[in-house]
C-alpha cells in the first residue's frame, strides 16, 4: 500500500494509452503460460 501512494497521488484524472486490447490478450496468455509452467515442473 505505500508503494502504491505515490502512483496513486500522480494520477491526474487523464486517461492512459490505449493499451486495452494489449491486455486483453496478455493476462489470458500469462495464465496459460504460468500454468504450463507448473505442469512441467510437476512431472
Amino acid at each position: 500500500m505505500v508503494f502504491a501512494l505515490p502512483l496513486i497521488l500522480l494520477y491526474n484524472g487523464n486517461r492512459g494509452a490505449g493499451l486495452k486490447y494489449f491486455f486483453y490478450i496478455f493476462y489470458p496468455l500469462h495464465s496459460i503460460l504460468l500454468y504450463l509452467i507448473g505442469l512441467l515442473l510437476n512431472q
